[in-house]
């Protein structure tokens, strides 16, 4: 059974996807859409590396031709996919907002409680983590610009927790906890999320209680 943050997250996604189902009566897009959506099923199952233009468009019951006249290149088919997971990292945010309104501190422990994701990773917070690390240093890759502002961003909103909730050094708290984050991300990738948030929130606690 799901807890009822990560029950509201997934309300929100669906509720979003259905809109852009319903407002989306663009008949010509449609061969596009499916690009997208074969893309977005092969980078999520396989990751970039093993992703061309052939598969995509064998998926999308396409052709290669018209896919890189869409989107120019595989690479920039990868940044278009990762641009859909922030809008899924956005409904995160807005429903630690709705559940703990005006509360900065509770939505900072709340953020905290569900960095581990769970196994199907159906709940991931770090969702272009793992792109990050496939990709590496690239700055000129079109996903690199993606990535760095997604993160640029998530270091923005745990400044802001950190300086609301009135710890000291708001900023270096800030930073110390998305390293833990990210730590405990690769942590569940190689071994499993068995009892890592605990051991996560723990190592989180000691950090807030150094900033209190």
């Amino acid at each position: 059974m799901l807890d009822p943050l990560k029950n509201a997250w997934l309300k929100h996604r669906e509720a979003r996807a259905n809109a852009e189902q319903n407002n989306d009566t663009r008949l010509p897009s449609r061969p596009r859409e499916r690009i997208q959506k074969a893309a977005d099923h092969l980078f999520s199952k396989h990751g970039a590396p093993a992703v061309t233009v052939e598969t995509i468009a064998v998926r999308a019951e396409s052709n290669k031709e018209y896919v890189l006249e869409c989107f120019g290149s595989v690479e920039h088919l990868y940044a278009d996919h990762l641009l859909r997971l922030v809008e899924i990292e956005k409904d995160l945010w807005q429903t630690l907002e709705d559940f703990h309104r005006r509360n900065p501190e509770r939505q900072l422990r709340a953020w905290l409680g569900i960095v581990v994701p769970d196994e199907k990773r159906q709940f991931d917070p770090l969702l272009l983590s793992p792109a990050a690390m496939e990709l590496g240093y690239q700055p000129n890759h079109p996903a690199h610009a993606v990535i760095k502002n997604n993160k640029t961003e998530l270091r923005r909103r745990l400044r802001k927790f950190c300086y609301d909730a009135l710890y000291r050094d708001p900023d270096g708290l800030a930073e110390k906890l998305i390293i833990l984050a990210e730590g405990a991300l690769v942590q569940s990738m190689i071994f499993g999320s068995d009892g890592l948030k605990d051991r996560l929130m723990e190592a989180a606690e000691d950090l807030l209680a150094r900033h209190a």
